[in-house]
């Protein structure tokens, strides 16, 4: 039996709180079967780099009239996926320490530099420091020795405590 045709929207938002980056080209009618659909996003109109340049983007999904779909999934790559002849990978973790503040930043710096400015992706931010929730806002100051992270308190408060967070290089 066939499954039933649905109007689906896919955007692409920066951060949880969902700044919309852009709408994701793929969507429109979509057979879904008990649920389940099959779309190649990207497939008809290519994907923007832009999508995989930035940390922290998620995915969002809308059938027809309704609400966003929650919990939004984030857009992750494979590492062998985003490499090129001649490209190397390095990764680490880094270690953030607040003192009483609801913001800050952690300099990175790279085991053995890169020719020039690597792509950056970084995640995995311990989401608790001293009860309260941080996040990555972004990633700045990228040259070929390292880069700088910046975080904030989602509600604003200040709090005293330490977390770590993962990040990948990709360059030459």
């Amino acid at each position: 039996m066939p499954g039933i045709q649905r109007q689906l929207e896919f955007q692409a938002r920066v951060g949880l709180p969902g700044r919309l980056l852009l709408l994701v080209p793929g969507g429109g009618a979509v057979e879904v079967d008990g649920g389940i659909y099959n779309v190649l996003l990207g497939g008809v109109n290519p994907l923007s780099p832009d999508i995989f340049s930035r940390p922290y983007v998620y995915l969002g999904v809308m059938v027809g009239t309704d609400q966003e779909m929650t919990p939004r999934q984030q857009i992750t790559s494979v590492p062998s996926a985003l490499t090129i002849a001649g490209d190397r990978i390095e990764k680490g973790t880094a270690f953030l320490a607040v003192n009483n503040a609801n913001s800050g930043s952690a300099a990175v710096t790279f085991s053995t530099p890169f020719s020039s400015a690597p792509k950056i992706t970084a995640g995995g931010l311990s989401s608790d420091i001293g009860g309260q929730a941080f996040v990555l806002t972004k990633i700045q100051d990228i040259t070929g020795s390292g880069f700088t992270a910046v975080f904030r308190s989602l509600g604003g408060a200040t709090a005293t405590g330490s977390a770590t967070f993962d990040w990948m290089a990709i360059g030459q």
